[in-house]
């Protein structure tokens, strides 16, 4: 009997506080069985109506109060009656599951807790039908929500104007008070306050159970301080509020509004409350909880605002994966940037979401101007970057501070994108004077119809073999090809050992086929041999043979699409163990010099973005011209000037400074002062550059005529107003300073 009892009164109450769950519970049971379980519910449809009257009955009488106990019984029996048959014929159409559902719900509260007067019941199975049934359908939305309410509004005037008519109108009064009271249940309003109090006292899950919008499927008002509710339980135990709030966002869509906004301001305010800029770049992970969320529970503000908030946070990252002072600098101006054009998108946003997003965008504002301040402090303090490259070459990675060659370029372009065939070319030029840095920024220079490829004469695996030089250097043909080459099946090297077997045949075949790739890109390669002159050694050693050579020439000669460029320190008219006159026919020679002046100037005043060092007046003239723009040393000043004064922790460079910084080059680069002097000067040339200067420049010109213009061609002299003079002032001080002079 007690199991029966608790089985049919926990029925009882899934169809009036759970009608979703109690169609799920029963959705799969048969017509019969739904018969069943109405039987079984008929006692309780007609004994809850009965105990309630009696108890409604005695308590009026107790209090001296007339009850019309005739009308009461047959009114409660005609609102079962009615309520029961409705529910049965609903069945018949929409499901007798439902239908068993939308029949005991409307007998109870029809006859149970209406009781009173029961004539008022036959217009609530048409409010279920449009309430209850579209709950257990779908979720209700605003214009869901408003049909409900508004129906259930009609229903109650109905029947207070209905049982007004039959009876009196404080009848009528009663039953619409007590229709209205249960349909929209606000019976919960009086327990409400209690339950809120306790809540948020002790913010709980077992709390939160207890709520009436927990329990209750079908409850058609807003909750008062729902929003407030939410957000209080989510700062005492963020998982646990936040698995409320997606509860009622799944659970109950009639109280969507509140957790949306709870939710929404919930990601905001963690935003807001950042207290560092890097915490921006973590965006993704604060507010994830937000990508897994519906579009339609967002605002639709958010759509505005969003794309700033990734964008903001990604910029964020980037800034702090930057290594280099500067570089963050330059990022934290995007950002700035990007962060004004937040608060202007979201200036003008209507409604709570606008306004959230508005403080989100100043928020960040403040910690951007913030980093900037400490930003520009650490580059007061800390000590200067150094870009600057002495000795090795200058790669791609180093494009900041590879200046000038722009002449070059236009000598090349002009050269190889001639319609006939094209000569052998030759950059000339002395030691550290740039030719391995512009052959290796050759691809910065030059168009996208030529493509460089660079070969090191001082690499002992292109000059070891005939075979390894032709096969080293299709093997970095195709590596410098663009991409889309590399699907060419027939661009594709063969086997080292296959290729060593046939090298001669190999290479020509795979160089036409790269013939008619290049003619169908209207492209040229340009294979660039460095160091040129180490081809001698290999040649003198046997390593590679006259064969090798006779193919470079047919190659040059026959290869349209194919264009040679030598770089080294001699030119071809010297003596040389290979014959190159006779190899190289018509081969046209470009000098190497120096800088020109804009480019010079530039790599001291400007090497990377946002340089911080400043020069006083005529210190920057003054490195020019002791170095007369030699590219290895104006490295080498700039670089020891700024090591100074990092040293000095200066930021600007004085006269004195760059005296110092010159005493210190005289050392640090003495490598390559002796080099020039031991290496490319002849005897006399050296033995009359020491008479020059124990004679103060006073030599005679025509007695030594032959030797000087062996100088000025060095680029150790020239002319200036009919005398010699030295044309890097820092060479003739280390001379000064090492030779007895």
């Amino acid at each position: 009997m007690i199991a029966y009892l608790k089985r049919n009164l926990h029925v009882l109450h899934l169809v009036f506080f759970k009608p979703k769950t109690f169609v799920k519970t029963y959705a799969h049971i048969s017509r019969l069985d739904s018969l069943k379980l109405l039987a079984q519910q008929l006692p309780f449809v007609f004994l809850i109506p009965v105990l309630i009257i009696a108890l409604v009955g005695g308590l009026f009488e107790y209090l001296g109060l007339k009850f019309n106990w005739h009308h009461t019984l047959i009114a409660s029996v005609e609102g079962m009656t009615v309520s029961l048959v409705l529910g049965v014929l609903l069945g018949v159409v929409f499901g007798m599951v439902r239908g068993v559902g939308l029949g005991v719900a409307t007998s109870v509260v029809g006859g149970g807790i209406g009781g009173v007067i029961g004539s008022w019941i036959i217009g609530i199975p048409f409010v279920l039908l449009l309430g209850v049934a579209s709950v257990i359908q779908e979720d209700v939305d605003f214009p869901g929500r408003f049909i409900v309410v508004t129906v259930g509004a009609f229903w109650s005037f109905l029947i207070i104007t209905t049982v007004g008519n039959l009876y009196d109108v404080t009848v009528g009064m009663a039953v619409g008070i007590t229709y209205t009271f249960v349909y929209f249940r606000l019976f919960y309003l009086i327990i409400y306050p209690i339950l809120y109090r306790r809540f948020v006292n002790h913010p709980i899950w077992a709390h939160f159970k207890k709520l009436p919008f927990f329990y209750d499927e079908v409850i058609f008002f807003r909750f008062p301080l729902l929003k407030r509710l939410l957000k209080v339980f989510v700062q005492a135990d963020r998982s646990a509020g936040m698995k409320a709030i997606n509860f009622i966002i799944q659970e109950r869509p009639l109280q969507l509004s509140q957790a949306r906004r709870a939710l929404f301001e919930i990601a905001m305010h963690d935003l807001c409350d950042m207290q560092e800029f890097r915490q921006i770049a973590a965006t993704p992970q604060v507010i994830g909880f937000l990508q897994g969320v519906p579009k339609k529970v967002l605002p639709k503000q958010f759509e505005s605002g969003e794309p700033f908030l990734w964008e903001i946070s990604q910029l964020v990252a980037q800034y702090l994966a930057f290594t280099t002072i500067y570089s963050r600098k330059k990022q934290l101006e995007i950002i700035a940037q990007k962060v004004k054009d937040f608060q202007l998108a979201t200036a003008y946003l209507r409604g709570y979401a606008g306004r959230e997003l508005v403080k989100v965008a100043y928020a960040w504002g403040e910690l951007a101007t913030a980093e900037e301040a400490a930003l520009q402090r650490q580059i007061e303090t800390e000590p200067i970057l150094n870009p600057f490259v002495v000795g090795n070459p200058l790669r791609r990675k180093d494009k900041e501070v590879f200046q000038g060659r722009e002449d070059v370029a236009r000598m090349l372009e002009g050269e190889i994108m001639r319609d006939k065939s094209m000569s052998p070319l030759l950059l000339y030029g002395k030691r550290r004077i740039g030719k391995t840095s512009t052959l290796l920024n050759l691809r910065k220079l030059l168009g996208p119809k030529i493509i460089p490829v660079y070969l090191d004469g001082q690499d002992a695996g292109l000059t070891q073999s005939d075979a390894g030089f032709l096969y080293q250097t299709l093997a970095k043909i195709l590596r410098a090809a663009p991409r889309e080459w590399a699907t060419a099946d027939s661009l594709i090297l063969p086997n080292r050992q296959e290729f060593e077997a046939h090298a001669f045949e190999l290479s020509s075949k795979l160089l036409k086929q790269l013939r008619e790739r290049l003619q169908a890109d209207n492209a040229r390669v340009l294979l660039c041999l460095d160091e040129y002159e180490r081809l001698d050694r290999a040649y003198e050693q046997g390593r590679i043979t006259e064969d090798l050579l006779d193919q470079l020439r047919h190659y040059i000669q026959h290869e349209t699409r194919l264009a040679f460029l030598f770089a080294g320190a001699h030119r071809m008219t010297e003596r040389r163990a290979i014959r190159w006159s006779d190899y190289l026919i018509n081969v046209k020679t470009i000098k190497l010099g120096f800088l020109d002046q804009t480019s010079a100037e530039k790599l001291i005043t400007a090497p990377i973005p946002d340089w911080p060092l400043k020069y006083e007046p005529g210190v920057v003239e003054q490195i020019l011209q002791i170095t007369h723009r030699q590219p290895y040393l104006l490295q080498a000043v700039a670089s020891d000037l700024v090591d100074y004064l990092n040293i000095q922790q200066r930021t600007r460079a004085t006269m004195a400074d760059l005296e110092e910084a010159i005493q210190r080059v005289l050392v640090t680069a003495e490598l390559y002062f002796q080099n020039t002097w031991e290496e490319d000067l002849t005897e006399p040339e050296r033995a009359l550059i020491l008479a020059y200067l124990r004679a103060n420049g006073n030599i005679d010109p025509v007695a030594n005529k032959e030797v000087l213009h062996g100088l000025v061609q060095n680029d150790i002299f020239e002319v200036m107003d009919g005398r010699h003079v030295f044309v890097i002032d820092l060479f003739k001080r280390w001379i000064l300073k090492n030779l007895p002079v």
